[in-house]
């Protein structure tokens, strides 16, 4: 396959919509990947923040288990409920 010429030649339709395909993929797997990366980034340093936070704020998740350790100074909680083991 050759892509520089001096000739002008016609437009091949399907490789012309064959190499808009692969990269409109290409940019969704970019996209994709930096927006893990910033989802991870913020899932970190909220727990950070409430990790490093011992009085009046602690996690809870949807199922009702509490998601920081420092909330174990301030609560009478069973340690089963606790999910983050680092305060």
């Amino acid at each position: 396959m050759v892509f520089f010429s001096q000739e002008k030649k016609a437009v091949d339709e399907e490789l012309a919509r064959l190499l808009m395909s692969i990269a409109n993929q290409m940019g969704q797997f970019i996209a994709r990947e930096f927006a893990e990366e910033a989802h991870e980034k913020i899932g970190k340093e909220l727990a950070l923040i409430l990790d490093s936070t011992s009085e009046g704020i602690y996690g809870v998740n949807l199922a009702g288990a509490i998601t920081t350790t420092c909330a174990l100074m301030a609560l009478p909680i069973p340690p089963l409920n606790v999910l983050s083991l680092a305060c």
